[in-house]
């Protein structure tokens, strides 16, 4: 397997979560009947929709800094604290679901892991 498509399968499975919560808030609102222009005090709806709206956020800062260090440094490393990432946000976006006020260490490693990425790929942009 050619060491890219490693951080493709990241990439794949991060989209597929992104997508996995826009259900959840869709099943919200179906659940709750509130229409999708309309926002709700529903507190269900309100954790579903966070949790979809942080990992999009994340994914914004996260993916072009994974690329850039796979593409630009060692991609085997890249590749494993970008599945630490995916899981964290996979732990992330469940807990907030179910106990928002339990979702610290889930975010806490994701962005240790967005700073090394980060370290990483600027390290061998430099050198």
């Amino acid at each position: 397997m050619e060491p890219l498509t490693l951080t493709i399968i990241t990439t794949l499975w991060s989209s597929t979560l992104a997508c996995y919560l826009v259900y959840n808030v869709w099943q919200e609102r179906i659940k709750n009947n509130v229409p999708p222009t309309i926002q709700s005090n529903n507190p269900w709806l309100h954790q579903a929709r966070w949790a979809h709206m942080n990992i999009l956020e994340s994914m914004v800062m996260y993916l072009p800094v994974l690329w850039i260090a796979s593409i630009y440094s060692l991609t085997l490393l890249a590749w494993w604290i970008g599945i630490i990432w995916l899981v964290s946000r996979i732990l992330y976006a469940l807990i907030y679901l179910s106990a928002p006020e339990k979702r610290m260490i889930p975010f806490l490693v994701s962005i240790i892991c967005f700073f090394v990425t980060l370290l990483v790929a600027i390290y061998w942009l430099i050198f």
